[in-house]
């Protein structure tokens, strides 16, 4: 590898912008999941905390502290939502997810992030921003088609019904393939976003 190329690599990071449920709906999720782990050895079902996706990234370090003044913007423009979360789904054969059935008030976030931000997340031409059109709060991720037919079965039939108030978005950053929180970006629909694509 050239130095150039390492310099690249070092200085570029993976970022992750998540809706995090709380209190009683948090717990009941690192359970499943927990079980996942110990019943099926799931190996990616304990390795992130409970989260619903809206954004995965790649852009350098140095483009962070603009990225943050620009969400945090942009949340100025979304009034807190309800997500009612309503059985299990599946993808494929290899993931387990809780349903959000509630998706529009997400999937209205995440287009209009697209539309006012999507191009400031692009650090260069070969690192698109990826932006959630399905939104689920996943369990358990790659598993392997024995892990997933047990568990399909074990749980199919298994009832999971809550809510909770979605008042803010959280940021990551994976560091050394463990993710950090980067900042917590609170909703507060008091204004209007009027950031001029680039």
């Amino acid at each position: 590898m050239n130095k150039s190329l390492q310099a690249l690599n070092a200085t570029l990071f993976d970022y992750l912008l998540v809706i995090v449920p709380y209190n009683d709906v948090y717990a009941k999720v690192v359970d499943i999941k927990e079980a996942f782990w110990l019943n099926y050895k799931c190996k990616f079902a304990a390795n992130l905390y409970p989260h619903i996706a809206l954004s995965e990234f790649v852009i350098y370090d140095s483009m962070e502290k603009r990225i943050v003044q620009l969400l945090e913007k942009f949340s100025k423009s979304v009034v807190p939502f309800r997500t009612i979360l309503k059985g299990f789904g599946t993808v494929a054969n290899h993931t387990f997810y809780v349903n959000v059935a509630s998706k529009e008030p997400i999937i209205k976030v995440v287009k209009n992030m697209k539309l006012a931000l999507g191009n400031h997340l692009q650090s260069n031409s070969l690192f698109k921003p990826h932006f959630s059109t399905i939104p689920n709060l996943t369990i358990a991720r790659k598993m392997t088609k024995e892990q997933f037919e047990k568990a399909e079965k074990e749980w199919k039939n298994e009832a999971f019904d809550s809510s909770f108030e979605v008042r803010s978005m959280r940021l990551l950053k994976r560091v050394n393939d463990k993710y950090h929180i980067v900042k917590d970006i609170h909703f507060t629909g008091d204004g209007a976003f009027d950031i001029q694509p680039v």
